[in-house]
């Protein structure tokens, strides 16, 4: 048995969000390190069987924010959010079991915060803001985007002393 260190503990690194595939062979699941290492965090999507008859493979390079799979139908590709297309703007993407390249699916401008793969495959459910109109970016530009909340309580009752 290993002595635990600081060093192991800094050095580790987390399985996040398993999830099964439809036909059960596979579980997919993200693994973040303990530790971030640059100022951008970072994950890699792993599959591994589940009877154990092959090593877990990592599927994405780790270089991004690469996490929450989802599995398509078929249980041949997963669909997983992904900030590489632009830092901190997560976006859907797909990636057959075969490996090779991400497809990107979407480019949705505020980012997606969540999706569900639908019963054929061929389409994802996503959960996303508006983007910004004209007037937010002027306003926010000008800095004129100020917003007061608790008028009538607190705020009220201390602006009125």
């Amino acid at each position: 048995m290993s002595e635990v260190t600081p060093q192991l503990l800094v050095d580790g690194a987390l399985p996040l969000h398993p999830a099964i595939s439809p036909d059960g062979h596979w579980v997919a699941y993200t693994v973040a390190p303990v530790a971030r290492t640059d100022d951008h965090p970072s994950s890699a999507i792993w599959i591994a069987a589940t009877d154990g008859s092959s090593s877990p493979r990592k599927l994405t390079a780790g270089t991004a924010k690469d996490f929450a799979p989802r599995w398509a139908p078929d249980s041949a590709s997963l669909f997983f959010g992904s900030d590489r297309v632009q830092r901190g703007t997560i976006q859907i993407h797909r990636i057959s079991l075969d490996g090779g390249e991400a497809t990107t699916l979407t480019t949705w401008q505020s980012g997606i915060s969540g999706y569900l793969p639908l019963t054929d495959g061929r389409l994802v459910a996503v959960v996303a803001a508006e983007p910004p109109t004209d007037e937010d970016e002027r306003r926010t530009a000008e800095r004129d985007d100020a917003k007061v909340w608790g008028v009538g309580g607190v705020l009220a009752d201390l602006v009125e002393r």
